[in-house]
Order: structure tokens, then sequence, then C-alpha cells
């Protein structure tokens, strides 16, 4: 499950440049990693690229990636208020395409952050969309 969890987290990283910047993405990393890592060594092992292998990275990707999605908003809500350096929104919306939309969405309702930005909100929208879509059309395909 390491491994598996390993290859799937670098893999995302080399085709957006805002994940290898993104210190977030890398915060993801770590906290993924390291409980496959604990998982692997002390409750139960799993075949690399196996089915169960995938199907726990995908949970733990989730959770994980949408926690760090809303520590991501939480900061960049403090900078704008104390007028510090911000996080790029191109590194905000890599956390929301790998998974982070869920989290990001009430984030930017408790933190009122990123919601009147007309071209941040029109891409926020988009990616939202495509994920529904994703998700409709894999439960077409493969569930039902």
């Amino acid at each position: 499950m390491f491994i598996t969890s390993l290859v799937i987290l670098f893999a995302l990283m080399l085709p957006f440049r805002s994940t290898r910047e993104n210190g977030f993405y890398i915060l993801h990393m770590i906290i993924v990693l390291s409980i496959t890592y604990y998982t692997e060594h002390n409750l139960f092992r799993t075949p690399v690229f196996h089915k169960y292998s995938f199907m726990c990275f995908l949970i733990l990707h989730i959770i994980s990636i949408n926690i760090v999605t809303m520590l991501a908003y939480a900061k960049d809500k403090k900078a704008a208020m104390k007028k510090e350096w911000r996080i790029p929104e191109r590194n905000l919306h890599a956390l929301e395409i790998l998974g982070g939309t869920p989290l990001a969405m009430i984030s930017q309702k408790i933190f009122r952050h990123k919601t009147k930005k007309s071209s941040y909100k029109s891409f926020f929208i988009f990616i939202f969309i495509m994920q529904i879509s994703i998700i409709l059309f894999i439960a077409k395909e493969f569930i039902l």
C-alpha cells in the first residue's frame, strides 16, 4: 500500500507545476505516506497495486487533500487580512483539482474567502462540474 501511494502521489505531482511548488501538496503527501506506512507495517499488508491498496489510498487521499485544502484557504485568508504574502490561485486550484473541492466550498463560506473574484469562482465552478461529471460517469459505467 505504501509503494502504491508513493507512485500515485508522485504521478499526480509531475504534470502539475503548481503541485511541485505547493507546500500544501507536500504536506498532503507526508500525511498520506505516513498513514500508509504505519498501516502497512502495523495493521495489514496488501500487495502492490492491488485493488484494496488502491481503495485505501483513495480514501486517505480524499480525506487528506480536503483537510489540506481547508488549511490552505485558512492560511490565505489570514495572509489577506494581514496584507502578507498570499498563496497563488493556481496552487489553490491544484488542490481543488486533486479532490479538495468539497472542503474548498465549505472553506469559502466559513472564511468568506475567494467568493467575489469572478475569474476564480468561474474556474472553481468548472472544476466542480468536471468532478461531478467524472463521478457520474464512473458510477454509471462501473457501479450501476
